[in-house]
């Protein structure tokens, strides 16, 4: 990391703090926040921490905390606090899941419980995914429309998987997005996507109103979007966080692991065998994230046939 920060009168510091993005292919300084006007205005925000990634309901935007030692040397005191755009939502998305990647989707001190970071970073994805927009647009709506517009959709998106027909329309949408996202490449909102986010798109997409699995062309699109779910995997702990959550409230139930892996499998018409080649390659793997984020990084799913 890197900051450019001026002192104003009362010590205020201003600026951005730039980061080298190792997950971009141009891996160059880019700005992954800054000082903004409302960073103010931002209830809750602020407190001596050395580094936190917090949210402000107020404004609908992400917030890097800092202790002014991290950047300004061990003698320095005092904290301030750096709004992230939403025209760099992208590079705080390649930080935090960096960040993830580097303790392999272990817990993460980085946000802020106080402030409920770490559930707007998936609401935000699972919004993107269920929307089809990009981050940036979707990071953007949050800032404009507010943050009710977000939750209003999750409401929308729960209600939408309590009928047979509406989970199967929400379903093939989200299947539909899902592909389309992965065009994006670097941009990917699921290649930067927690296990919670897999899980609750595994939940809606594994059930199968029509019972017959790749006889209608819906099923077929939502196949292939667990295929691609699969392949987002970057590490043996990422499949199996990601397994224990599929279920409605996305909570980890470890003795739910085998079931959920079966459902996985059998809905994408593999067996046992294909499994267990599956897990015999990414078992003793963690997650290695250099560079930007590959599909099937270690060859798991091209190996038993998930392509």
């Amino acid at each position: 990391m890197g900051v450019f920060a001026g002192v104003r009168a009362g010590c205020e510091l201003s600026g951005a703090l730039l980061w080298t993005d190792v997950l971009s292919t141009q891996v160059d300084w880019k700005t992954l926040c800054e000082i903004g006007k409302k960073v103010e205005a931002a209830a809750g925000i602020g407190g001596e921490l050395r580094l936190r990634l917090e949210f402000s309901e107020s404004t609908g935007k992400f917030y890097f905390n800092f202790h002014a030692g991290v950047v300004l040397g061990v003698g320095a005191s005092g904290s301030f606090v750096l709004e992230v755009d939403p025209e760099n939502i992208v590079t705080m998305i390649h930080y935090v899941y960096k960040a993830m990647g580097d303790v392999d989707f272990r817990y993460l001190e980085l946000f802020d419980s106080s402030t409920d970071a770490f559930n707007w970073y998936t609401k935000l994805a699972i919004y993107a995914l269920g929307t089809g927009a990009n981050l940036t647009v979707s990071a953007a709506r949050m800032v404009e429309q507010g943050v009710s517009a977000i939750d209003d959709f999750m409401d929308d998106f729960a209600l939408a998987l309590q009928s047979n027909l509406e989970r199967e329309r929400v379903g093939l949408e989200v299947a539909q997005n899902i592909i389309a996202d992965d065009e994006r490449d670097e941009e990917s909102v699921l290649r930067h996507s927690p296990p919670e986010v897999k899980a609750k798109l595994l939940n809606l997409l594994i059930d199968d109103f029509w019972l017959t699995p790749k006889l209608r062309d819906g099923t077929f699109t939502k196949v292939r979007a667990v295929g691609l779910i699969l392949q987002s995997m970057q590490s043996w702990r990422d499949f199996e966080e990601t397994m224990v959550r599929i279920n409605a409230d996305s909570q980890a139930r470890h003795g739910d692991f085998e079931v959920n892996v079966r459902n996985v499998f059998s809905f994408i018409g593999k067996n046992a065998n294909h499994y267990n080649l599956y897990k015999r390659i990414l078992e003793d793997k963690t997650a290695n994230l250099v560079g930007p984020v590959r599909l099937d990084p270690f060859s798991a799913c091209r190996a038993s046939g998930i392509v």
